[in-house]
């Protein structure tokens, strides 16, 4: 059993053979399958390999080209994805700031150029400033607080031996 704690030793998620499993590993490449057993301190994970084909009677079918077995030992893996679940706000309120202070911005400059109204009055700065405050503090909030649904550095990796 693989799981994923915080440092206090709280279990976040924990993975059994048979759960489907997308973790990065140390060398920075992601595995996306369904564990097939967890043996020796080791993670084995089947991969399937799937495309889209077109058949003779011109229908396009899903099917899988190959399956691989990965194996991975533990202290490997680098971070799981643990789908913490966050409010709707907390995953899109930096998209939300991001995308309304740049659009209200470009549309206020792209309609004052229109009706040849001046850039620079008092009203029109305060409202370009909020604008770009808005936009500003949607980056910040993107770039330090980005919500990852991976596990962090802050969280511990543990192997759990069953038997």
């Amino acid at each position: 059993m693989i799981s994923v704690r915080k440092k206090s030793g709280a279990v976040i998620k924990t993975f059994f053979a048979g759960s489907p499993i997308v973790f990065e590993t140390n060398n920075g490449s992601y595995i996306d399958g369904k564990i097939k057993e967890i043996k020796n301190d080791s993670l084995f994970v089947t991969i399937y390999n799937t495309a889209t084909f077109m058949t003779s009677l011109g229908v396009t079918i899903f099917d899988t080209v190959s399956i691989h077995l990965v194996g991975v030992h533990y202290k490997n893996i680098e971070s799981i994805k643990v789908f913490i679940r966050h409010r709707f706000l907390r995953g899109k309120i930096d998209k939300l700031l991001l995308y309304g202070g740049a659009g209200y911005f470009g549309l206020n400059i792209i309609n004052h150029t229109i009706s040849g109204e001046s850039l620079t009055t008092n009203d029109n700065l305060k409202k370009l400033g909020i604008a770009a405050t808005a936009f500003g503090l949607g980056f910040i909030i993107k770039k330090y607080f980005y919500v990852n649904r991976f596990s962090r550095r802050k969280h511990k990796i543990v192997y759990v031996k069953l038997t």
